[in-house]
């Protein structure tokens, strides 16, 4: 069985191979979104940062993710990518305690699980590091998308991955 960054490799290679990539428009901009995110701990993101640096040498062009922004998205609620018919904050007014509530009683019942990254991924939007699969934040995903009855989008796709990249100008 093929590992999941295979998969994205193999979708995504005409593009990167042609440069016709997904430039970072609103990379440095203000944004505003509502997300349910994992971060690594201390020492898993400084191996990530060792790892940027060593990609920068080859690849000085690309927009590099800051250490303390490195995070594996779990769920969108109000995803950054999306506009809504109401202005966002407003909207987190209005759902966003049911919302925690929703996560809070699913991540009761989730035991704890670790992420091993031993695979990087150029999509056409980032460069990635991917996890094996099958693990419990991709579980989690599941359970929670579904329950969570967002108005946009909530699945943050279905690979676990946390973004070390971004495509410049």
């Amino acid at each position: 069985m093929n590992h999941p960054d295979e998969d994205v490799q193999r979708r995504h290679a005409p593009a990167v191979l042609a440069n016709q990539v997904l430039i970072a428009h609103r990379w440095g901009q203000q944004c505003c979104a509502y997300n349910v995110c994992i971060r690594p701990d201390a020492a898993a993101a400084a191996k990530l940062a060792v790892l940027q640096a060593r990609t920068l040498r080859q690849e000085p062009e690309l927009l590099r993710i800051p250490e303390p922004a490195l995070h594996a998205n779990l769920v969108w609620l109000l995803p950054v990518h999306q506009e809504f018919g109401h202005p966002k904050d407003e909207m987190w007014r209005r759902y966003g305690p049911r919302w925690l509530a929703t996560l809070a009683g699913i991540a009761a019942g989730t035991h704890g699980f670790q992420l091993t990254f031993r695979h990087l991924a150029a999509t056409s939007s980032a460069v990635i590091a991917v996890a094996d699969e099958p693990n419990g934040f991709s579980a989690l995903r599941g359970e929670l998308v579904p329950a969570l009855r967002v108005p946009g989008s909530a699945s943050a796709g279905r690979l676990a991955h946390i973004t070390l990249f971004r495509y410049a100008k």
